[in-house]
């Protein structure tokens, strides 16, 4: 699973890595095809 968050939040990696893939991107720099391509944001 792709999952997309927001570089700002904390612990996102270690919470949610069990689940998938973890992506981070500051919150202004997401962009509509980063979107796309996520399972979950």
């Amino acid at each position: 699973m792709h999952i997309l968050a927001d570089a700002n939040i904390p612990r996102v990696g270690p919470v949610f890595g069990e689940l998938g893939t973890v992506h981070t991107k500051p919150g202004r720099a997401i962009s509509s095809a980063d979107v796309q391509e996520a399972d979950v944001l």
